[in-house]
């Protein structure tokens, strides 16, 4: 669980780990990252930019190496 209480902008989450993962800023709705992939997501767009919630599991199988990165800007 990424929390923040500045207004961001955007956030890339890059999964470096061997194994597909989801992710979801609203806890129901998630969006399928495969293994090796980014994606870039605009959070102003979105309406998320007073509150960016950022949550990550696996997609049925816990990897086994590797890591995924959350980068955001404001």
């Amino acid at each position: 669980l990424l929390t923040n209480t500045k207004p961001l902008k955007e956030c890339k989450i890059t999964n470096l780990t061997n194994v597909d993962i989801k992710y979801s800023f609203d806890g129901t709705n998630g969006y399928l990252l495969p293994s090796g992939n980014y994606d870039w997501i605009d959070l102003y767009s979105l309406s998320k930019k007073a509150s960016a919630n950022v949550r990550l599991k696996h997609n049925g199988v816990a990897p086994a190496s590797g890591s995924v990165y959350i980068s955001c800007a404001y």
